[in-house]
């Protein structure tokens, strides 16, 4: 299994973990993540682990479509190739929600699956060099033909191509995931726990089945996140992330979404979800909370002291994923996780 850690996108004042990263770096971690927000950018930071390392890839976990154009993006995860000098980079892109496309970048939610499918394809033919860059598909086609267009002609690349460099593609829905098995060469799950492969499997064989050349899961990258939170009072430590849970089983329900509440259900917990998802929208946000189960909570996450977070991990070693992201600010977690994971 490969191992990975992130830099947080959530931060008011960003800051690039420089200690962290080194630290990591030294341990043989293989990558590391960063996401995009409103406010910062996903690909300054991925440059920026590469400067202050020596070996350690970088991934994005989510370089939202709606935030740049295909070929924009394509040439950034080519330019951060180059960069790399050899070291992985892997070119994670997502559609996020109508309120990130629309509210922030101003772009049209549009059709998203359609979209992303299109957004694919235009990046792999940048990656391989396929120029002069032209595409027609469903929702996006190079060089641009809709309203005002001026009939230009279509452009080449100047970098050298990097065929290589995986796409994947960051995404939750039953048909998504389906989609993604069939185009995309890895998939970043939403939300994973030990035991969700049983529900994911037929989804991604499914996928397999579609994609243009024969596929399997032993071709297919597949990461997940786990985050990490060091007490000594392990039920006390649960209730930040049984808050976050409430929020997403409840709040995406507000966007018209029922993608993390469906993970509830997914991992054995229907009437939790229901009950926890009816508080939510009720108002009763501690309520809705304190409805989460303790044992899914820590099905999911790694929570507690050093040695149990340790051991636990040992769970993700076998339960699909091949890589794990390691979302934590305490150093001393980083080097006990991979001795675990390595045994």
């Amino acid at each position: 299994m490969q191992l990975a850690t992130e830099i947080s996108q959530l931060q008011h004042r960003f800051e690039v973990p420089v200690e962290k990263l080194k630290l990591v770096d030294r341990l043989g971690y293989d990558l590391v993540f960063t996401s995009e927000n409103t406010g910062s950018d996903i690909f300054t930071p991925l440059g920026y682990v590469l400067a202050c390392t020596g070996r350690i890839g970088v991934g994005a976990s989510l370089a939202v479509t709606a935030a740049r154009s295909p070929a924009c993006t394509a040439s950034s995860f080519l330019t951060l190739s180059h960069m790399g000098r050899g070291r992985t980079v892997l070119a994670g892109i997502g559609n996020s929600s109508p309120t990130r496309s629309e509210g922030w970048h101003g772009r049209p939610w549009g059709r998203p699956q359609a979209r992303l499918r299109d957004y694919v394809a235009i990046m792999r033919k940048v990656f391989a060099g396929d120029f002069p860059l032209q595409y027609e598909g469903a929702a996006l086609s190079q060089p641009y033909g809709g309203p005002d267009a001026s009939n230009t002609a279509p452009m080449s690349g100047l970098l050298e191509p990097r065929p290589d460099i995986p796409i994947m593609l960051g995404t939750g829905s039953p048909a998504m995931v389906r989609m993604t098995a069939e185009i995309a060469d890895g998939w970043l799950s939403l939300g994973f726990a030990p035991g969700m492969m049983d529900v994911y499997r037929p989804m991604l064989e499914e996928g397999f089945a579609r994609a243009a050349r024969p596929k399997t899961l032993a071709d297919f990258q597949i990461w997940s996140h786990v985050d990490v939170r060091v007490s000594d009072d392990v039920k006390a430590a649960f209730q930040p992330f049984k808050a976050f849970t409430a929020q997403m089983v409840g709040g995406f329900k507000q966007l018209g979404k029922d993608v993390y509440k469906d993970q509830m259900v997914w991992r054995g917990y229907p009437e939790a979800a229901e009950r926890v998802q009816e508080l939510f929208l009720a108002g009763r946000l501690e309520e809705a909370a304190a409805a989460v189960p303790d044992d899914y909570i820590d099905d999911g996450w790694l929570v507690g002291p050093i040695p149990r977070i340790a051991e636990r991990a040992r769970r993700w070693r076998d339960a699909g994923p091949t890589g794990l992201v390691i979302r934590c600010d305490d150093l001393d977690v980083f080097a006990p996780i991979k001795r675990a994971l390595d045994a």
